[in-house]
């Protein structure tokens, strides 16, 4: 099950409802997954690619921090996943990937 997240509220709606699946079937694999946009090649020029890297490796745990808390809390396992790109490009890439076969938005 694949659990995209933004860091809002309707993000951690989600996270409930695959706790809520999860413990109904605990074959179930999750995984967090938080898609960072890439910065503008104008303002990317002058950021070296360390730094985009990091600011964007930053942001993404910022923004899965409330998820990786409630699924702790739950006891849940579950796997953690950042890329840039276009959300909907790479949500359907990690899906394929993983193998996913529940995308819960």
């Amino acid at each position: 099950m694949l659990v995209p997240v933004d860091g809002s509220a309707n993000a951690l709606r989600a996270v409930h409802h695959a706790i809520v699946e999860y413990r109904r079937h605990h074959e179930l694999e999750l995984h967090r997954l938080n898609v960072q946009a890439p910065l503008s090649r104008h303002i990317a020029r002058f950021v070296s690619r360390h730094d985009r890297h990091t600011w964007q490796r930053d942001r993404a745990g910022a923004a899965m921090a409330g998820a990786r808390s409630v699924l702790t809390r739950a006891g849940v396992p579950h796997h953690t996943h950042g890329v840039g790109g276009t959300s909907a490009v790479e949500i359907c890439r990690a899906a394929e990937r993983l193998g996913a076969h529940h995308i819960v938005i």
